[in-house]
């Protein structure tokens, strides 16, 4: 009976420290997260339309907001409301038929732009801070 009651405190003690060691993995990794993703400073958006760049932000500076940036004639008007917050840019709205711009979200990164096709916008997020080290991404 004692040698079960040991058997029985190592094996609680063995899931005690592995719980206590998986918890430490988890919360490192969430800080490591948290601070890649809240620093921005640096970030440049380039903002292209019909291959032209018209606006260039610095994300670390500007305030949160949303402007339109539009295009086209009465019955070919477009447009496509560009969002800034705390930091990230996205395109929020557009009267584009299938809105996969409005699905990407937030281009935090430059190793993938926003792109509005039928509009021909395209949002490209670039650290000026870090060199372009990424050569090519598949998926």
């Amino acid at each position: 009976m004692s040698d079960l009651n040991n058997e029985t405190k190592k094996s609680n003690k063995r899931i005690i420290v592995l719980s206590v060691v998986i918890g430490l993995i988890f919360l490192i990794s969430l800080c490591a997260i948290l601070l890649k993703r809240t620093n921005n400073s640096g970030n440049i958006a380039y903002i292209y339309k019909d291959g032209e760049l018209i606006q260039t932000i610095d994300l670390s500076t500007t305030s949160n907001g949303s402007f339109d940036i539009t295009g086209g004639y009465d019955d070919d008007f477009e447009y496509n409301t560009v969002t800034i917050k705390d930091g990230d840019i996205c395109v929020s709205d557009s009267n584009c038929k299938n809105k996969l711009c409005v699905k990407e979200g937030y281009a935090i990164k430059a190793h993938i732009p926003i792109v509005c096709l039928p509009h021909k916008l395209v949002i490209v997020v670039k650290n000026e801070n870090e060199e372009d080290s990424i050569d090519a991404i598949t998926y």
